[in-house]
Order: C-alpha cells, then structure tokens, then sequence
C-alpha cells in the first residue's frame, strides 16, 4: 500500500516507482496529485506493481505541510515522501510510524473510499468522481457492495469481523463426534485380539468425511485474509488454526484456479451465510483474475474535485433536502447549505431560513478575499426569496408562488419582515469548515465555533446601530472534526445521523447567538394605555427603523416588541472618551466618537421609548411577558417628553436622553432656586451641544469640571446656534447609570 496527499508538490522520481507514467504530470517540475480516493494496476510496470495506492485529501497537512504535527510545526511529525509507503518510514533522523498512526494511515484510507463510494452511490450523474465501474455495481444479498476489487477486500475483513458465531458453530460441527469410534468399520476392517474373553481393536478407525467442502471454503477464505494482510497491509486477524494455502500454490489460485474450484463446490451450500461466504470468494478470485488477464488492469474511485464532495457530506449530514431547489440562486450562483431552524429571536414558534458554506482547505489556510462578500449576497438573496414568497397573502399569489411556498410554510417559515415595525429577522449564515483532531479520533464533532479564538466573525451593514435592518448581517466561522465527518456520510446511520443533526445545529444557534449578545442588548417593551404602537413606530420611524421588530407571540394580552440597542462598552472597549483625553491625545481612527455617538443615540432612542413603553432587560429568545407584567405593576407609567419639561419651566435646547441628565438649560444663567444650584465642583458630566444631540465626557476624578462656551469649542465640533456666543452648556444632577 502507498500513500499520497492531494495538491502536495512531490519530486518525480518520488511518484515514479508508485504510479504509471501515463498518471505523472508535471508542473514547474514537480508531481501535485489533484484527486482524492483510490488506485489499483495489477499489471503496473513500476516497482509498486499490484499495489494499492491511496490518495488522502489534504487536511492531513498543516500550514507547513506536515503530517502527524501540530498546525503551526515545521518540523516535527513527518513529509509526505515520508509516509509514502507506511510499512517501511525511516525519516533521515531515525523516527518511525508509531503502530497507532500507521493504522490510522490504513483505516483513514478505506474511510475516505467508503466516503467516495456513497457519494457516487447518491450522485449518479456526477463528474466530481471517476469510477472505473463505469456505473456498474455488485451487491452480495443487498449487504456488501463490490464495485471494486477494494471493495470485495473490504467486505471479506467485515465478513470476518461480523461473524465469528459462524466460524465457531462451523469448528464445532466439524470436530464433533470426530473422536467417537465407528465400530461397524473398526470390526469390518480391523483385526481383534481377545484377551480374558474381550476382543480387543489396536487400530480403531474414527468417524470421518472423504471430503469436507465446509473445511475447503474455510481454509480457501482465510488463505485469502492472510494474503490481504502480508500483501497489502491490512489489518485482518485470522484464527482457528487452519493450514493455510500461501506462495506459488496462492498463486495459482489468483490466476484462475480459486475461481474453478469455487464454481466445483458451490452446489454444496445452502445456508444464506454459507453462499455469502462463497459469493465473496468467489468475487476475490474472480476479480484478481480480471485484474491479471486486462488489458489496462486498473481498478480506481478518484475524486477529482474532492471539495465538491465535502460539500455533499456537511449538505447530507446538516442540510434539508426539501429545499434544495431553492438553493439555485437566480444569477445562477447556488448556496451550499440551507435548512430551516428555531429563530435566534422568536419565542412564537415561527422558524427562520439558515445558510452555510463549506470551505475545504488545509489547516492553517484562511479564507480568500472573495468568500465573505459572496457569502453575504447570499444571505440578500434570502432575504429577496423571503419577500418573494411571503410578502402577499395566500389569496393574492398564483399557484406557482403557492408551490414554491409550501416548503417553507410547512416547515412554519414565513415573512422575515415585520409590518408593525418594519424590522427584519436575522438569517443565521456562517462557514463550516474541516479540521485534523489532534488525536486522531472518529468520534467526536468538536464542532467550534472560531470566534471564540478570532477571525471568525464578520459584520456588513448600511447604517450601524440597526440590528434588525435588511441590510445588517452577521457571518460566523466553525470548524468540525473531519474524521467524524466522514465517518458518518460513509456509515449512512440514520439514527447517529439524526441525533448529530440536532445537536450541530444547536450549537450553531447558540454561538451566533452569542455573537449578537455580545454586540446588542436586547429590550422587550409593552406600550403603554392609550399608546398605539405602529403609529409610535411610524411617527419615529427615524429613531427607530431597524432597531425594533416583533418576535414574541400573540397571546390575546398587549402586544410585545424587542428594542435592540449597541453594546457599545463590549464593541468599542476602552474607547469612552474622557474630556482630559480628548484634548490631550486627539482620537486616532474616530473610535472614541463612534462610540459616543452610538452611547448618545441609545441613550436618546431609550428615552424615547420609555415615553410610551414598560421596557426591561430580556434575552435573546426568551419570553418577556412576566417580567414586563411586573414592570408594570412596580413602575407605572410617568409622564414623559416636553409636557414634563414645560410644566417644570425649563426650556429644552436638545433632549439628552437617559440616566445621565435631566436636561440641558437654554440660558447662561442658572433657572433653578439658589439653595439648590450646585456649584463648579460638583459637575461630573460636560455637554457639547451638536445637530443632533449632544456629546457627553464624564470629567475623570481629579480634573476640574470644564465651562465651555459655545465660541471655545474644538473647530472639528458641530455645534447649534445660540442666542449669544457666551453661553455655557451645564449639566447638574448626575444620576449614575
């Protein structure tokens, strides 16, 4: 057996002895295999004639292109010209394959074949994989298939592996009553001397067959087993302490004679288990011949577009094949994966449209330039079929539409856009792409999403601050276990697969839903007596599109709506301008003010809200209604907006929302009784007054509060039109948040 890796740029002379000259193509002098899967030339002229060869996909590799290392090793583990014949590494240090990755080489290679072979099994036209069958299959009693010469070895180690009962009850019949006498014979062929008046036999003769066909098959099929582990490696273990039939006399069998005598014997067997067990044998033999008398003798699965296969196992193991018609795009592109879900938002049982992407490449490689931007088209292409499907009820679409929509609505989909508020829900989209476990396992996912480290998020939008715009999206990144992968595609276990399902697609809910968690915190808000929420929302649609939606149930009480606002002390960390900082060390890239006027706009659109909403705290998918019922009870609504203000005779220049303030004061002199005017030193906060709002810089402790008068602003500060140029801006009766 000989190993090779995909798209690894190997010497010629290195892939000479493994391969025909006619398979060797060179580029800028060197060998690069660009297939996956399986190879086998019975009649090859190179020094690896009648050997398999194996081409393993390329995650095998870390960034440095080493096998068996970690991803950021140049060193250590081992080249791919080392691992080309596993059965004999030496590298140039002395260090060899441990027995355990010498027979993960082994075991990964029929993995990958059983993968290639149930994908040309579910892709009858594809030209993603090359077969040497040319379409035609074999199955023995619909539970071993064998296309292939690997495929009969494969089912002949199974055989052996799943029925050892078999062979147990065959030694048994076979040696029972072997050593009972047969005194019919004994006295007919036998001399007896009599002794006391006993005769006496010296020469008993035992119960015995002629020929023992049972016996034959036996001995023919571990002669077999033994020949697939000393000629190509396998791991096979064979038992029961029969002579076996080796060298020149295999031979023989091999070239025709195993396949004759096969056919002598078969009239001898009845049981199912007896005729598989012939039915594989014979295949074996029947094959090998083939192979030997060909005139190309080849034998091959090869993916030549593996990443398209890859794609094929995450679309098998996660997606939803109901929708796969809508996965083709108008502008002819096609999305990788699509599957309906539970919202990362909605408690009232509607589901969302989810999408992915598979990306294929060795550890350590990132994503190209292209892959972020073109992922993103596809969440507006969602969104596009979302509102072609869904904007018109059901009376006022053709049949067509109605088709096209059934999927979906049967699957409890429906309008990602709310009409009372005019925001849209938020598609989950994300890459999934595969990894090499560390240690080498078939049995964990280890699904991770890769934000958790970095890079693995990305965010486009039009206006910042709107999480629930059409135009706001959110693209995360995991990695999963690429043994277990493949595993399950080529297992096809319904129930694992099932449960895998479930579990994947959980994580992926809850890590991107972390993400937004991180970014937004969420509100859920009930309007007050007499407030009518979509006339609220159309009247501040300014202050209010893309931030509010309706994702909670209509359950016969007041209606509920979720305000989601920036967390801007999580996205922009450190970056609260103070007004010492600010003149002193400038703010390099406008972090610092994108982050205060993200802090002023929440503080603003809050305020506002609270004029006609009981509005508490909430996360993301959960259910609000007993805590807003409490909010209720325990802060009746206040009277709000210029009403307030104008019964408490101060005049408003600009509304600055939230706990900081009260209000900013329009004259240069203090409104308020001089018993309760405070002093200089007890102002913590500065306002600078601008065209739509204000900025607000908490004085650091320590540094004497400062009186600005509008003529003494910054130049790069935009600032309204005073009455005079000596105004100054106060804020007093701090509240903290």
């Amino acid at each position: 057996m000989k190993i090779l890796v995909e798209e690894y740029a190997y010497d010629k002379e290195v892939v000479r002895n493994v391969l025909p000259e006619s398979h060797v193509f060179l580029t800028n002098g060197k060998v690069k295999i660009e297939y996956v899967g399986y190879y086998h030339n019975a009649n090859s002229t190179a020094e690896g004639k009648d050997d398999f060869v194996f081409f393993l996909p390329k995650v095998v590799l870390n960034k440095h292109n080493r096998v068996f290392a970690d991803e950021n090793d140049a060193i250590g583990g081992f080249s791919p010209e080392d691992i080309l014949d596993p059965d004999n590494v030496k590298t140039a240090d002395g260090r060899t394959l441990s027995e355990e990755q010498r027979k993960f080489l082994y075991e990964f290679s029929v993995w990958i074949y059983r993968a290639l072979a149930h994908y040309v099994e579910t892709h009858e036209e594809t030209d993603a994989v090359w077969s040497s069958n040319d379409g035609k299959s074999g199955t023995f009693r619909r539970k071993y298939v064998t296309n292939t010469f690997l495929d009969v070895i494969l089912a002949l180690i199974r055989f052996n592996r799943e029925n050892q009962d078999y062979f147990l009850f065959k030694v048994k019949e076979k040696h029972l009553g072997l050593n009972k006498i047969s005194w019919a014979r004994t006295i007919a062929r036998s001399l007896a001397f009599v002794s006391d008046g006993v005769p006496v036999y010296l020469e008993p003769v035992n119960k015995k067959r002629s020929i023992d066909f049972d016996e034959e098959l036996l001995v023919l099929y571990y002669s077999i087993l033994d020949y697939v582990r000393s000629h190509y490696g396998f791991c096979v273990k064979i038992g029961m302490g029969y002579e076996l039939i080796t060298g020149d006399m295999f031979q023989r069998y091999l070239d025709g004679y195993g396949a004759a005598r096969l056919r002598q014997i078969k009239y001898k067997y009845f049981s199912d288990r007896d005729l598989m067990l012939w039915e594989l044998c014979f295949a074996f033999f029947d094959k090998a011949h083939q192979a030997n008398i060909a005139s190309s003798g080849e034998d091959y699965l090869l993916a030549k577009s593996f990443d398209r296969v890859f794609e094929a196992m995450i679309d098998e193991l996660l997606g939803d094949s109901q929708f796969a018609l809508h996965k083709e795009l108008a502008d002819g592109k096609e999305i990788d994966h699509l599957y309906v879900d539970d919202s990362l938002t909605r408690t009232d049982g509607w589901r969302t449209l989810c999408i992915a992407d598979s990306k294929y490449y060795k550890a350590g490689n990132s994503l190209n330039d292209e892959s972020v931007p073109k992922q993103f088209t596809y969440a507006r292409d969602m969104l596009q079929l979302d509102v072609d499907l869904f904007l018109y009820d059901e009376d006022d679409v053709d049949d067509s539409v109605k088709k096209r929509r059934k999927p979906f609505t049967d699957a409890k989909v429906r309008l990602l856009r709310d009409k009372v508020t005019e925001g849209y829900d938020i598609i989950p989209n994300f890459f999934i792409s595969a990894t090499m476990d560390e240690g080498l396992g078939y049995d964990d996912a280890k699904l991770r999403a890769r934000h958790l480290d970095d890079g693995g998020e990305h965010h486009s939008a039009h206006f910042e601050n709107r999480l629930f715009d059409r135009d706001t999206m959110i693209l995360s990144h995991f990695d999963v276990n690429f043994l277990y992968v493949v595993r399950l595609y080529a297992q096809n276990d319904d129930g694992e697969r099932a449960k895998w399902k479930r579990e994947a697609r959980e994580i992926f809910r809850k890590e991107i839903r972390g993400i937004i968690e991180n970014r937004y915190q969420l509100y859920a808000l009930m309007p007050h007596d007499g407030v009518d929420a979509q006339q609220f929302f159309q009247e501040n649609f300014k202050y209010t599109s893309g931030k509010v939606y309706s994702p909670y149930p209509d359950d016969g009480g007041k209606p509920i709506y979720a305000l989601a606002l920036q967390n801007v002390d999580k996205v922009f960390p450190d970056k609260r301008l103070t007004p010492d900082k600010m003149f002193s060390e400038g703010d390099p890239g406008g972090a610092g003010r994108q982050y205060t006027r993200i802090a002023e706009e929440n503080t603003a659109v809050k305020e506002l809200i609270e004029s006609a909403f009981y509005c508490v705290k909430i996360g993301f998918g959960e259910n609000p209604r007993s805590a807003l019922e409490k909010e209720l009870i325990e802060r009746p609504a206040a009277v709000h907006g210029p009403a307030a203000d104008a019964k408490a005779g101060v005049q408003v220049i600009s509304r600055v929302a939230g706990p900081l303030t009260q209000a900013i004061r329009k004259s240069g002199k203090c409104p308020c009784p001089e018993d309760q005017c405070p002093d200089a030193a007890s102002v913590r906060v500065l306002v600078v007054p601008f065209t739509q709002g204000a900025h607000l810089f908490r004085v650091a402790d320590g540094v004497a509060p400062m009186k600005l008068g509008v003529d003494k602003l910054p130049p790069d500060f935009s600032t309204v039109k005073f009455p005079s140029p000596d105004v100054l801006c106060w804020v007093w009766d701090v509240v903290e948040e």
